[in-house]
């Protein structure tokens, strides 16, 4: 990943852990707008490629820049795949409507009667990662619920034209949480990367703590959301050997030498660090 307009320039950066409200500085920036928008020093020489193929099938990545209240910088890619998503038992696939939900359906692509709710209107088979892509589109351009949230021409990506998510604006920030990655190389060397967990982004006026509603239910805050989603996670073996953190994630700066690991099978020992990876 490269900095003011090089690979190999040394810097110290700083890392967080914890829950922030972030605005949005740029999706896919062209040379330019890395030096107009996310303040490089140089003009890199050639255009970022944000598409690729993978095992045959078209690739896109949506790399959006983040930056918080005083000025941190955070930076995370969406990938999305040119392939339909099949449930585990092969029997359904996911489809998404012109509201921005999200559900797998029969193979014929008929409803359920317990879906009875999900509406059919724009309704076509949605891509690999679309949903996380989506899911934060949609919190941070506060989109309530009725209202439409669609891509005209979703698959314009995979051909490199993103015009359509660059045109996206909002003032409004997007709630996540910050973690810091370790992971060791083949020769031992240990690396540090600041990352966003990929699975939850809030509104920003969603509140931190549960609290009650009107038919006596709760509403689940991002505390106790994120606190049940990255459990799950780590009982399935993923996110390990990154730290967020602890409840309830209040945003810290933090010092690497003092942060602990569950590094599963990607345990390692090392004393001697790599550079740290700047955000833009």
């Amino acid at each position: 990943m490269a900095f003011e307009g090089t690979e190999n320039k040394e810097f110290i950066r700083d890392y967080y852990t914890g829950k922030v409200n972030l605005k949005i500085a740029s999706i896919n920036p062209t040379a330019q707008e890395k030096v107009d928008i996310l303040g490089w020093s140089k003009k890199p020489e050639t255009e970022p490629v944000y598409t690729g193929e993978r095992d045959g099938v078209q690739t896109a990545r949506v790399e959006v820049n983040f930056l918080g209240k005083e000025g941190e910088k955070f930076s995370h890619s969406f990938f999305v795949e040119n392939k339909e998503v099949v449930s585990k038992a092969g029997d359904k696939v996911q489809h998404v409507n012109v509201f921005g939900q999200f559900s797998y359906l029969p193979l014929d692509g008929s409803i359920p009667e317990n879906l009875s709710w999900f509406s059919t209107e724009g309704l076509r088979k949605s891509f690999k990662g679309e949903e996380e892509l989506v899911s934060m589109l949609m919190a941070w351009k506060d989109t309530r619920k009725g209202q439409k949230f669609s891509f005209s021409n979703f698959s314009d990506m995979f051909k490199g034209n993103f015009s359509e998510v660059k045109s996206l604006t909002s003032n409004n920030s997007v709630g996540t949480f910050t973690g810091v990655k370790q992971t060791f190389g083949d020769d031992g060397v240990v690396k540090y990367t600041q990352v966003l967990y990929p699975k939850l982004f809030v509104k920003q006026y969603t509140k931190a703590e549960d609290s009650p509603n009107k038919t006596g239910g709760t509403y689940k805050g991002w505390v106790n959301a994120f606190t049940e989603a990255i459990e799950g996670t780590r009982n399935a073996g993923g996110q390990l050997n990154v730290n967020y953190g602890e409840k309830p994630y209040t945003f810290t700066k933090v010092e690497l030498a003092k942060l602990s690991w569950l590094q599963g099978d990607n345990a390692g020992t090392s004393t001697t660090a790599t550079k740290a990876e700047p955000a833009f």
